[in-house]
């Protein structure tokens, strides 16, 4: 039928409600699916599995839950390069499906109950060669900072300078992980020393504010082009020549982003 040939669904803000309905599996020639801002409930279909030329999943800001698709993830892998799943009460206790969106140049995941581990996320992360953002503030995250780096796969323990391309992503620009409980030190190897760029020094924002941070701000992080973490206050800077929004004692007002519910910050 008709359906079949649909290749843009957009419906944000109707105030939808119920669950997402597998027989939409049938629009096989789906590109973009919006439902953003709605009421929808339950968990996401793996059943749209077979929606191998979706582009742009884009279900922000309802009340679906469980975990995320794998199989749908995996039937897309080719194809999809934005995932919005933020505000929404999504708790699965693994990142790994997300590395099966390969194409993927956008995820975001923030305002969940994503009770993942920074170690595994990264991981996640760096499998993704075509991931520009990355956004997961406001879930249960935790873990200690210095395994940003040093995640425990020895093969990937690599020197700074090439870090990022040995773990098979040159493109991750963006990284936010504001409002968790990542704890511990950064330590001066995340961010390089000197000449040597590492990974993370080489992204133009890193946003840890809200965490549990604790220690001093590495003199390397001023490589990084713009970083945030507001709101740890068991870090200090120790002198180093650093923007003001990024000193630890720094107080920050949020409001809601009229758009996607974000919580940003105002300084």
């Amino acid at each position: 039928g008709s359906f079949r040939k649909l290749k843009e669904l957009k419906i944000a803000g109707a105030q939808l409600s119920g669950s997402l309905p597998a027989s939409w599996a049938g629009m096989v020639s789906l590109n973009v699916l919006d439902l953003s801002h709605n009421l929808l409930t339950g968990s996401l279909q793996n059943s749209w599995s077979v929606l191998g030329l979706l582009t742009s999943l884009v279900l922000n800001n309802n009340m679906l839950s469980g975990m995320l698709p794998a199989q749908l993830f995996n039937g897309s892998a080719l194809s999809l390069t934005q995932v919005r799943l933020q505000n929404n009460q999504l708790s699965d206790n693994s990142p790994d499906a997300l590395k099966h969106l390969k194409s993927a140049a956008e995820i975001d995941v923030s305002g969940n109950s994503l009770p993942w581990k920074i170690e595994d996320l990264i991981a996640a992360i760096f499998a993704l060669p075509h991931l520009t953002r990355m956004v997961a503030d406001y879930n249960l995250i935790e873990g200690d900072a210095g395994s940003m780096y040093l995640y425990d796969v020895p093969q990937h323990r690599a020197v700074c300078s090439r870090s990022r391309f040995s773990l098979g992503n040159d493109n991750l620009a963006s990284l936010s992980l504001s409002g968790n409980f990542i704890s511990g030190s950064l330590t001066n190897d995340l961010f390089g020393t000197g000449n040597v760029k590492c990974a993370f020094s080489l992204m133009s924002l890193l946003n840890l504010e809200s965490n549990l941070l604790s220690g001093s701000i590495p003199p390397s992080m001023a490589l990084v082009t713009s970083s945030q973490l507001a709101g740890n206050p068991e870090l200090s800077n120790d002198g180093i020549s650093l923007p003001s929004f990024m000193a630890a004692g720094n107080t920050f007002s949020f409001l809601p982003d009229a758009m996607d519910g974000h919580k940003r910050s105002v300084y």
